[in-house]
């Protein structure tokens, strides 16, 4: 496993946690956050 992919998998690992959190806590504005304007 080389480093760009361990980068990658915490990036993709943080975005799960703070599309959980904002579910979670009902944070619309987080929740908001993890998409991209055009999803």
């Amino acid at each position: 496993m080389n480093l760009q992919r361990l980068s990658d998998e915490l990036e993709i690992r943080a975005l799960l946690n703070r599309y959980a959190r904002a579910v979670d806590t009902k944070d619309w504005q987080l929740y908001r956050s993890v998409f991209t304007d055009d999803a």
